[in-house]
């Protein structure tokens, strides 16, 4: 070959391509290598262009155990125990109860967003996030779930104190029988 990038001869006597002459195929075709890279741009402008924009608003809250919630319990709480509590809380914004609150609260029968709950680094703070194709709906969902959240929390901890209440009424009646017979001996 008499081309300035001739291929070199092999020992079986076909030609090795070298990096010269892959550069010079690539001069040649110039056109048609710029004509895929500008399809491909081309495509992927117009995918972009037909996506629904979509926005994520944060709500942020801190978790903790309430006072009357240890008074009976014995352990206490390390950070196992602490990252547990704040997992827990976190099923517990993402399900069912809460959501329905939130329709509730917001007079909705229609399907919400759902909302994802995450813990900030190694604290005690919640983050809740949703996700809408409004702005203003994203944020006012993610407020409405930590509200819910707050509401469902809030009945969950006065029905166990009921319920708490309840059994230490029975305990005492129980006790004061007890008194009552001993007194008639």
């Amino acid at each position: 070959m008499t081309n300035a990038y001739a291929a070199q001869q092999t020992s079986l006597g076909t030609p090795e391509m070298t990096l010269r002459d892959y550069w010079a195929v690539v001069v040649r075709r110039k056109w048609l290598v710029l004509l895929g890279v500008g399809a491909t741009v081309l495509a992927a402008m117009l995918m972009v262009a037909q996506q629904t924009p979509v926005y994520e608003a944060e709500a942020q809250m801190l978790v903790r155990a309430l006072p009357g919630d240890s008074v009976f319990q014995t352990q206490s709480v390390n950070a196992a125990n602490a990252a547990r509590l704040i997992e827990t809380e976190i099923q517990v914004l993402e399900g069912a109860p809460v959501e329905d609150r939130v329709r509730k609260n917001l007079g909705i029968t229609d399907d919400i967003p759902n909302a994802s709950g995450s813990a900030v680094g190694q604290t005690d703070v919640v983050a809740i996030r949703v996700r809408s194709g409004d702005p203003t709906t994203a944020a006012s969902l993610a407020n409405a779930y930590m509200q819910a959240y707050i509401d469902v929390k809030r009945e969950q901890n006065v029905n166990s104190l009921l319920d708490a209440s309840i059994e230490v009424q029975k305990k005492v009646s129980e006790l004061q029988d007890q008194i009552n017979a001993l007194d008639q001996q």
